[in-house]
């Protein structure tokens, strides 16, 4: 049995031709990959796409590792089109604008 290591196989080139089909038959095509502290995956294929989007859990992932993520992200000439923040609550973040939208303060 031969072992494999997913690094080398994102960095193939059938992954590249994978993409390049994909990219032939659908306008969009979206990548969810690990977390980029974590495994190299994510660094091979954000150099292998048009845009990468950042995804950042509120209240769990720390500013020093975004920061790192990003620029692990640059270091491989990844095109960083943005960043979503997932996990909201009401209670972290006070409301939408600050509670100034969406709150009843006719009680």
């Amino acid at each position: 049995m031969v072992k494999t290591n997913p690094s080398e196989l994102l960095n193939s080139s059938k992954v590249d031709q994978l993409l390049k089909v994909l990219k032939e038959q659908f306008d969009i095509i979206i990548l969810d990959v690990p977390p980029v502290n974590k495994v190299t995956d994510a660094q091979i294929l954000a150099s292998k796409v048009d845009g990468v989007i950042l995804v950042v859990p509120q209240g769990i992932a720390l500013k020093g590792a975004v920061l790192r993520a990003r620029d692990l992200l640059k270091k491989v000439n990844a095109n960083l089109i943005g960043a979503v923040l997932n996990r909201v609550t009401d209670a972290a973040s006070g409301g939408y604008y600050g509670g100034y939208y969406g709150t009843d303060d006719k009680k």
